[in-house]
């Protein structure tokens, strides 16, 4: 009966030692994922303060060019920096002094006696400019007129529909 204590003796053992393995397991699992997520927030929180620094060195640079700007006082802040402004060539001309028949106001000259319309040749009747556009008579057609006598032989030969000169003759 000894072997047979013995046989009971080792099968519990061996099922708690099953029992102690799975319970470990149970806890390293858990220590695992437990780790897993620390390391998820640790990433996430150095990415963010990735993120931060990048966005505090862009701020500051373009508070150095913002201050740049105002001190210049050349380029406003609403300029987009992408493009720069190109400077206008200036081209100097000279002009030569304006003929005295060419003033614009000759009675400021020294001859205020005599008027300077009938000196220079111009005439105090003004005329009435022209129209740039035709006027509405113009514009209408040609089927709102009556036929011309003479123009009625050149429709009737031009036409397609009528056959014989009694066609055009009979159109009056």
């Amino acid at each position: 009966m000894k072997v047979n204590k013995k046989r009971d003796k080792k099968v519990p053992k061996r099922n708690h030692k099953s029992d102690r393995d799975k319970l470990k397991l149970d806890k390293q699992n858990d220590l695992c994922t437990e780790l897993g997520n620390l390391l998820c927030v640790a990433l996430e929180r150095n990415e963010l303060h990735d993120d931060n620094s990048m966005l505090h060195s862009e701020i500051l640079e373009l508070q150095n060019k913002l201050r740049s700007y105002d001190a210049d006082g050349r380029q406003s802040c609403f300029e987009s920096p992408a493009f720069p402004q190109q400077q206008p060539v200036v081209i100097e001309q000279h002009y030569g002094t304006t003929p005295s028949e060419l003033q614009l106001f000759p009675e400021s000259t020294t001859s205020e006696d005599s008027e300077p319309s009938q000196e220079h040749g111009i005439s105090d009747h003004v005329t009435r400019p022209q129209a740039k556009y035709p006027t509405p008579t113009a514009t209408l057609t040609v089927n709102l007129f009556p036929v011309l006598p003479g123009r009625q032989d050149q429709q009737c030969s031009s036409g397609t529909t009528g056959t014989s000169e009694e066609d055009c003759t009979g159109r009056s």
